[in-house]
């Protein structure tokens, strides 16, 4: 199937405790790693965790996946 990612700037911009931006390189490679949508939203909610830690988050985060699981007759 394929996926669409909707999201806010607060999620490639949101920041690790140095100060450094979560970006899109990063949002990418969890898109690409994931086996389906379930797995994408995991990746990235567990990613994003992962990489600001404690930080404080400085901005709103909105993500919206949708899928299509499989093609349907014309």
């Amino acid at each position: 199937g394929a996926c669409l990612l909707l999201y806010s700037d607060g999620l490639n911009e949101a920041e690790n405790e140095a100060g450094e931006q979560f970006g899109m390189d990063r949002v990418a490679a969890v898109m690409a790693a994931a086996a389906d949508a379930s797995a994408a939203l995991a990746g990235i909610n567990g990613e994003l965790a992962r990489y600001v830690g404690s930080a404080a988050a400085v901005d709103d985060l909105t993500l919206l996946l949708i899928s299509r699981d499989r093609e349907t007759a014309a």
